[in-house]
């Protein structure tokens, strides 16, 4: 079995590293950004979702890219080793699973890059972040 990354795969990592390596290589502006409501980079989401990161697990039919877990992972690899704050794993890949699961298939795209749905440049799925809800807690 071959486990290497293929060249688009390859890319995908290069350029989320790239952008969230850039926003906190300084371990002092991830606190400051942290320790600010909402807890994470508006800007730097939006720049997720402009690049289609946002709308990478679900299907073409949806809205998205219909990459696999592979890519996902990627993704999250890379937020991870910038211990990036962005809401990635709660708001795409676990509330947008449930609501891409439980949807029905005629109802149309339920998430773009660029619409206000689950993929889009708000994270508002996230439980944590709920209205009303307590706030995640600060470290």
């Amino acid at each position: 079995m071959d486990f290497t990354y293929d060249e688009e795969q390859q890319a995908l990592g290069e350029a989320v590293r790239g952008l969230v390596g850039k926003a906190y290589a300084d371990f002092e502006n991830r606190r400051r950004v942290t320790a600010e409501d909402p807890g994470f980079d508006e800007k730097l989401w939006a720049r997720l979702a402009e690049m289609g990161i946002l709308g990478l697990p679900f299907r073409g039919e949806d809205g998205g890219s219909g990459a696999g877990p592979v890519e996902v992972g990627i993704v999250a690899h890379e937020m991870g080793r910038v211990l990036a704050p962005e809401p990635y794993l709660t708001s795409v890949v676990l509330a947008g699973g449930v609501v891409a699961a439980a949807a029905p298939p005629s109802s149309g795209p339920r998430c773009s890059g660029r619409s206000p749905r689950v993929s889009s440049c708000s994270p508002s799925p996230t439980p944590s972040r709920a209205p009303g809800g307590p706030p995640p807690p600060r470290r």
